[in-house]
């Protein structure tokens, strides 16, 4: 009973964490040279919009009337998921996302500078709850500021390459999917024009909203983003270590670039390519990162399990996008995982290959084909749900 208990509770942890998608455009940035701030609450991207976030966002589709505002932005989701096997897994329809945000000014000033409050809250049934809680502080303008803003509260880590799947096996392995919060204190800046850093100082690990109950004292996240004039997009690096008393205290490295198909080929090709290499030790501890296991671990495996819960892993994520249209792009998007890097035969591969519509500026459809292979045979066939070749359709609308 208690097995039952565990993989059911197990799986429907990981669907309701890993199927809800977030906007975190890193092409967008690439493309235009820009900020994440320019368009997002967060200094280093992901959650809510601002005002120029969500004109850009509308990509020219229309001109809704919740646009003329960044004090309030809401998400709305749903998923079609089908995998090929639905007798082993969760398939079906849900609603992962119902989630309205606000973003209240406390003060301002002329110079841009002034204190904002940012929350957001998930009423969707299968993941309700708060997500991103804090004080923001900006300090005069982005650039060529040592220390420009300021955030005191629940966020997403600025850990890697936040993208808008959270289905990335690089953001799995570091339990640092736009899903994942931690509690604590960060600092950004841009010293010069071409390099943003985000210091987070953080506790509270699995993203819950009570006390630490794993012995987590503190946690340490930098994040670095180079965005020289010569090159058609950044290059970034982000180191994030978690120390711990009495268990492993896991540690993560992760190189990352995305370079625009429009800068590089001066407007002949449309699109972009994302990548993104992970190296890790201790993330596949079961207290570390709970529901890696869950996506990638049969759950009767409890020996394979042990096995890899104090290796070295090793990530890669590559995605390439083909804009058709201002409306119609053309995705594929690649997944490669190791648990233990001294075992290759042991990897988890996934190829995806979809499109994103524009139904018009504030609705989108994504649709992608799964192809997933594993390295160990006895996987197949299991309830992990790396193993499995899937059909995703998701509908998405903001205001």
């Amino acid at each position: 009973m208690k097995n039952l208990i565990a993989r059911t509770s197990g799986l429907f942890l990981i669907s309701t964490l890993l199927w809800a998608q977030a906007w975190a455009r890193p092409e967008y940035a690439a493309k235009n040279q820009m900020s994440c701030s320019s368009c997002h609450a967060s200094p280093w991207g992901g959650g809510p919009r601002n005002l120029y976030g969500k004109m850009f966002g509308a990509r020219n589709l229309g001109t809704p009337i919740t646009n003329a505002s960044d004090v309030y932005y809401a998400d709305f989701r749903s998923i079609l998921y089908y995998p090929k096997t639905p007798v082993k897994s969760s398939s079906g329809m849900a609603i992962m996302e119902a989630a309205p945000s606000a973003n209240v000014p406390v003060n301002e000033a002329e110079d841009g500078s002034g204190m904002h409050i940012v929350a957001t809250y998930n009423f969707a049934p299968l993941a309700s709850g708060a997500r991103e809680t804090y004080i923001h502080w900006k300090i005069g303008a982005d650039e060529n500021q040592l220390a420009s803003h300021i955030i005191v509260g629940r966020f997403n880590s600025p850990f890697g390459l936040l993208t808008d799947e959270h289905r990335t096996y690089t953001r799995l392995l570091t339990n640092s999917t736009l899903n994942n919060f931690d509690t604590g204190f960060a600092v950004s800046g841009e010293p010069i024009q071409t390099l943003h850093y985000d210091l987070a100082m953080v506790n509270n690990l699995q993203g819950t909203s009570a006390f630490n109950n794993q012995e987590f004292m503190w946690g340490q996240v930098f994040n670095l983003r180079w965005t020289p004039s010569f090159f058609p997009g950044f290059i970034g690096a982000s180191q994030n270590y978690q120390h711990s008393l009495n268990q492993p205290a896991p540690m993560a490295l992760s190189l990352y670039s995305v370079v625009s198909l429009d800068r590089l080929t001066h407007q002949k090709v449309n699109g972009s390519i994302s990548g993104e290499i992970v190296a890790s030790k201790d993330w596949v501890n079961s207290k570390n990162n709970p529901t890696l296991g869950t996506f990638f671990i049969p759950s009767a495996d409890t020996l394979y399990a042990d096995a890899t819960s104090a290796s070295h892993s090793l990530g890669y994520f590559v995605q390439a996008k083909y804009d058709l249209s201002n409306r119609w792009s053309l995705i594929y998007k690649y997944d490669y995982l190791l648990l233990d890097s001294a075992y290759h035969g042991d990897g988890f591969a996934r190829h995806g290959l979809g499109f994103e519509y524009f139904i018009n500026s504030n609705v989108i459809l994504d649709a992608r084909v799964e192809k997933a292979l594993v390295g160990r045979p006895e996987i197949v066939g299991t309830n992990a749900l790396a193993a499995e070749d899937d059909l995703i359709m998701m509908l998405r609308l903001w205001i």
